[in-house]
């Protein structure tokens, strides 16, 4: 029996907090769950995106003003350093002074609303690859159910469509045969993924996301994560995202006709 993961063990797992064998159990549990791993990466590949846009800010110098402020002393403290009376005067040398209080506390409240301006630009085309190519290797080398609904369904797309509340359409690939597809997890919203597969047997998947959209319009362009390559597009307020184990090139030409099969669908 599949042991149920509250969201509470997924982040202690995903922070290495759990006890040996909790972690076993819940590694065993991932194992028979593919959901629930692509859920544990999509928040891997979050955490990690939050780590590359914030260490960069951790980083930077103080500015040379905030240095000057906090290590020249208050008129009070330079007035104790002179007079040291009494055990009192000195214990207070040890405590901040007010103007120095006050820089730390307009220095935190700069670094919020640094942090703040950060966190929507999570949100771009880097999240969108991360997430694209997380799913494509849960996915695409399952050999017993690679999707969720097949391609024959006619209710397919519309159903990924409603769910994410946008008309999805499923891109035409050349030399690649239409699988079927499912429903993901995204970032904070619901995500959907078709699959697609050549005779030879290699598979190519398509993610598609509203958010980030914002009723954009893009051509496609071309990215690598973990040794996957992605070519992503927005399209009206849907973003699509191909993503293989193909080289960019080859995945570029294939690319551009899909997206264009998505403005321009056939009836």
């Amino acid at each position: 029996m599949n042991m149920h993961l509250t969201d509470e063990q997924l982040c202690a797992y995903l922070d290495n907090e759990l006890d040996e064998a909790t972690r076993e159990a819940v590694g065993r549990a991932l194992a028979e769950d593919p959901a629930m791993r692509a859920r544990l990466e999509s928040w891997s590949a979050q955490t990690e995106g939050l780590r590359m846009a914030l260490d960069a800010e951790l980083d930077e110098p103080l500015p040379s003003g905030l240095v000057r402020l906090a290590s020249t002393p208050s008129p009070a403290t330079a007035f104790r350093q002179a007079h040291r009376t009494s055990w009192r005067e000195r214990l207070a040398e040890w405590l901040p002074s007010p103007r120095f209080a006050g820089a730390l506390a307009v220095a935190a409240l700069v670094g919020v609303f640094v942090g703040k301006d950060l966190l929507p630009r999570l949100d771009t085309d880097g999240q969108l690859v991360r997430l694209a190519s997380v799913a494509h290797n849960v996915y695409s080398p399952d050999k017993r159910q690679p999707v969720e609904v097949k391609s024959e369904d006619p209710t397919l797309t519309s159903w990924i469509s409603m769910r994410l509340g946008k008309k999805v359409f499923s891109p035409q690939v050349g030399g690649f045969r239409f699988l079927g597809g499912r429903l993901l997890a995204g970032a904070e919203e619901p995500a959907g993924q078709f699959m697609y597969e050549d005779p030879s047997g290699k598979r190519l998947t398509v993610f598609v996301r509203t958010e980030g959209a914002a009723d954009k319009n893009t051509k496609p362009e071309c990215d690598t994560y973990r040794n996957i390559s992605v070519c992503y597009w927005y399209a009206g307020d849907v973003a699509y995202a191909l993503a293989g184990e193909v080289p960019v090139s080859v995945l570029a030409s294939l690319a551009t006709p899909a997206a264009e099969s998505v403005r321009n669908p056939k009836p």
